[in-house]
């Protein structure tokens, strides 16, 4: 349990005035800025979540220009209010769009191409009404998260060889059907830049990572703990992360919670749709649960507390499960989602607390 009471989180409650970020009237929003730092066990994985945004670029209202399908997919081409003057490429796969209004609102899209004023998104198939307000922001990547020539997050490499790693940041796969969620892809940093296993021949510091997403920090034999430490801003606005579940199959879902602030149970917003009660409190009456990943025990740790609801309350997988509704949740801690089978699959958005 140390690592939990370990963890620090400051915040400070700032107005957002002027600039890209300025709002008005009901659009309006305050802004949490601070820090948090988790430390890192030697000899063990750290399951990690940024509940900070990297930057808003602008906040405006939705123009849309055209759409083009493209592989299988629509892409849509828009302008945002207060937008412009951007390099060709400069946002193409480093930058997001996300409704702060009406029935989208929270979902975050990529930008896969940008013009000197105009924005090309993958808002998968349903894109916001012209006039929504939306934000525009910069993703973070590896080499903003952790600059190499100044992180202290990670131990070097010396090469690229397994026996010369010294720290590994792995990628978690946002969902998967079954019961357990793996890696996506591995990275690490030798010779002054981001690499990412098996792909070593080019720099990879310009890889962005999604919002919610879940890094694991991997530190192995013979490596000393470290410490990870993010600042940044919270979310203006509302912010959403897919949950789904698939017809007669188990389906896991890791999440990075964005929430700047310990979080209750009871606050997490996760109603009946995203989150099925259990008939029983056995286990062969539960159905959807919850993992909390909140420390460091070991390579492929398990989580610092399992969760499910019964009867519209939270209760804890411990012998007599007690009920769990005051519990907290760490700021960076990520959480796993594990849907039972379903005979009707619905993808659903649920919005951070």
């Amino acid at each position: 349990m140390k690592d939990i009471q370990r963890v620090k989180a400051f915040g400070l409650l700032l107005a957002v005035l002027g600039g890209a970020a300025a709002a008005t009237g009901d659009d309006a929003y305050s802004n949490i800025a601070g820090f948090i730092s988790r430390p890192c066990a030697g000899e063990a994985d750290t399951w990690l979540s940024v509940p900070f945004e990297r930057e808003m670029r602008v906040k405006g209202a939705l123009r849309v220009e055209g759409e083009t399908p493209e592989d299988g997919r629509v892409l849509t081409t828009v302008s945002v209010g207060g937008l412009g003057g951007l390099a060709p490429g400069e946002m193409a796969g480093q930058a997001t769009v996300r409704p702060v209004q009406g029935a989208l609102s929270g979902r975050v899209s990529n930008v896969v191409e940008n013009g000197a004023s105009s924005l090309t998104v993958d808002f998968r198939g349903v894109s916001p009404s012209p006039g929504t307000a939306v934000a525009v922001s910069l993703a973070w990547t590896l080499d903003t998260l952790f600059p190499p020539a100044t992180q202290s997050t990670f131990h070097e490499s010396t090469g690229h060889f397994r026996h010369q790693r010294g720290s590994e940041l792995l990628v978690m796969n946002a969902g998967a059907p079954g019961e357990t969620i793996s890696a996506q892809r591995v990275f690490y940093i030798e010779g002054g830049r981001w690499v990412e296993a098996g792909s070593e021949s080019s720099e990879a510091g310009r890889v962005s990572l999604a919002p919610d997403v879940v890094i694991v920090v991997r530190h192995p034999e013979g490596v000393t703990e470290t410490e990870f430490v993010v600042a940044g801003t919270a979310f203006q606005g509302p912010v959403a992360s897919l949950v789904r579940s698939i017809r007669g199959r188990e389906y896991t879902q890791a999440i990075g919670l964005l929430v700047t602030k310990e979080t209750r149970l009871d606050q997490l917003g996760l109603n009946a749709a995203l989150f099925v009660n259990s008939s029983k409190r056995g286990y062969s009456g539960r159905r959807d649960t919850l993992s909390v990943y909140s420390g460091s025990s070991g390579w492929n740790p398990k989580p610092t507390g399992v969760y499910f609801r019964y009867r519209g309350n939270w209760r804890k997988v411990v012998p007599g499960t007690p009920g769990a509704n005051a519990e907290t949740i760490p700021p960076g801690s990520p959480v796993v989602i594990h849907r039972a089978p379903v005979r009707a699959p619905r993808d659903l958005w649920w919005k951070h607390p």
